[in-house]
């Protein structure tokens, strides 16, 4: 079975800063934000994060609804010129008891990227076309995932954020070299 996460060794008991509020999600079911990360999390977590090898300069917030699972998977596409593949985020989660992220085979061929109406990129495929390959129910420990092959999300009866902190690294590393990275600062737990 392909890995396509890893929980990591670090705290975010106290990440969020007391004066900052959650946003009202769309009709109670479906939201995403993108959001600096100085502005949501205590700058004293920045720090110690950063002493410890993961510089956060942004995130991405989603919510969903009680039940409201996706039909298709995606990847993480980063606005550059050319647009790049992402390759790795760390989640944890707020709720969302009996929820599970899940991966995909990336199917061959070129990547179907479409645009939304606010000139996003993204990709989609059904699930039901897909060979699924790896699942983790994540909760509050931070967790290492893999946002450049297809992946959903399966809910549960409990309502769900997901706090998608993305690092910023010197070098641009794939997944491998990612994980190695991570060993050698100790914050990667094997599975």
């Amino acid at each position: 079975m392909t890995q396509c996460w890893h929980h990591l060794n670090l705290d975010t008991t106290n990440a969020i800063r007391k004066d900052w509020k959650f946003p009202d999600p769309q009709y109670n079911v479906y939201g995403v934000w993108f959001l600096w990360a100085w502005d949501v999390f205590e700058p004293k977590w920045l720090q110690a994060a950063t002493k410890l090898g993961l510089e956060f300069s942004s995130l991405m917030l989603f919510y969903r609804g009680p039940y409201m699972s996706t039909r298709g998977a995606h990847i993480d596409i980063v606005e550059t010129d050319p647009l790049e593949i992402g390759t790795y985020a760390v989640n944890w989660i707020i709720g969302g008891r009996g929820s599970e992220m899940v991966w995909y085979n990336l199917p061959s061929g070129e990547l179907p990227i479409s645009y939304t109406s606010a000139k996003t990129a993204y990709t989609y495929w059904p699930t039901e076309t897909l060979t699924e390959i790896d699942r983790c129910a994540i909760a509050t420990q931070p967790t290492l995932v893999k946002i450049g092959m297809p992946h959903s999300i399966e809910m549960g009866p409990e309502e769900r954020w997901c706090i998608s902190a993305r690092p910023r690294l010197k070098t641009k590393m794939e997944w491998g070299e990612l994980l190695d990275h991570l060993r050698k600062l100790n914050l990667l737990v094997e599975r």
